[in-house]
């Protein structure tokens, strides 16, 4: 049986009628995700109904930068969380990194280093790097967290941090 969808809980109780009828998500060249979107219905007042989502989706952990969109009118900006990849290089180090060293150790570490600032949602591995998508209140605060915890570990050389819109 199917989990049902946080969002659809939401509008359920405080907005009878509307529900999630759709989304994708936009991948680029390298497989990685571009941008997610999600299509509701909305069965009562529209803007109304647009204020539930979105409270719904900030409470949820929406990062800073989404928008949403009544029928093609103006994008209404939202989301309060920051991210930033790690992104770790995948084939570019010596062979001796990669024999010696474990990625669950690291991204443990590093999840420890984060705490209270934020926590790894999701990752990604590409043909070249693999990337661990951090997300907390502040981009500066996890980004500090996460170079202190990386800086002596042979499997972070040369990796990346980037802020994530």
């Amino acid at each position: 049986m199917r989990e049902p969808d946080p969002l659809d809980q939401v509008l359920e109780r405080d907005d009878r009628g509307s529900s999630v009828v759709g989304g994708g998500t936009l991948v680029g060249d390298d497989h990685e995700v571009v941008s997610c979107d999600i299509e509701v219905s909305l069965a009562n007042d529209a803007r109304k109904g647009m204020r539930i989502v979105i409270d719904a989706l900030e409470r949820l952990g929406a990062p800073a930068g989404s928008t949403a969109r009544l029928d093609g009118g103006d994008p209404v900006a939202f989301g309060i969380m920051q991210g930033v990849g790690l992104y770790l290089k995948g084939t570019d180090l010596p062979d001796e990194v990669y024999a010696t060293s474990d990625v669950n150790a690291l991204v443990d570490r590093v999840s420890a280093a984060v705490g209270d600032a934020g926590h790894l949602e999701s990752w990604f591995e590409g043909s070249r790097e693999t990337a661990f998508y951090f997300y907390g209140p502040s981009a500066e605060t996890i980004s500090a967290r996460i170079a202190a915890a990386i800086a002596d570990q042979p499997l972070a050389e040369r990796a990346r941090l980037v802020p994530l819109a």
